[in-house]
């Protein structure tokens, strides 16, 4: 969301959700197809107007579920003063209204990083970003959609 609009909108709401999909923004680039310099710039505007933040990560397989990817975005929240986060499994549920709105308007939908090959996220890289959050003393929880 363009910085003028985000910073006109933003004191509106209670709690704003903030997708981290990594830390490094070229890897981001890579696999988003955008960079993460506007994200971070947003979110660190809204903390430094007080207002709520639930920083959410998607952990997607072969993108950002290493032990690495999970430190690094840890160490960044830390830097941030967050104290929580919400870890969201990988899945491609909502893959068939992105294609309906891409195809509607194909010039405002960036569709998501979908993997070459899909592989839900593993039980394995959950509990290993669970473990890394819970070392740098910040409160996190999964989230699981049925």
């Amino acid at each position: 969301m363009p910085e003028d609009l985000f910073h006109e909108l933003a004191p509106m709401f209670d709690l704003l959700l903030f997708d981290i999909k990594h830390a490094d923004s070229k890897k981001h680039q890579a696999g988003t197809k955008v960079g993460n310099e506007l994200i971070r710039k947003n979110l660190k505007w809204a903390i430094e107007q007080h207002i709520e933040i639930l920083p959410r990560i998607p952990v997607i397989p072969h993108f950002n579920d290493s032990l690495d990817d999970a430190k690094l975005i840890a160490t960044y929240l830390k830097e941030l003063g967050l104290k929580k986060v919400k870890l969201l499994p990988f899945h491609q549920m909502g893959e068939k209204n992105i294609n309906c709105f891409t195809a509607i308007m194909p010039t405002r939908i960036q569709k998501p990083y979908i993997p070459k090959t899909f592989f839900p996220t593993s039980r394995s890289s959950l509990i290993r970003a669970l473990i890394v959050f819970s070392k740098s003393h910040i409160i996190s929880w999964l989230f699981f959609q049925l």
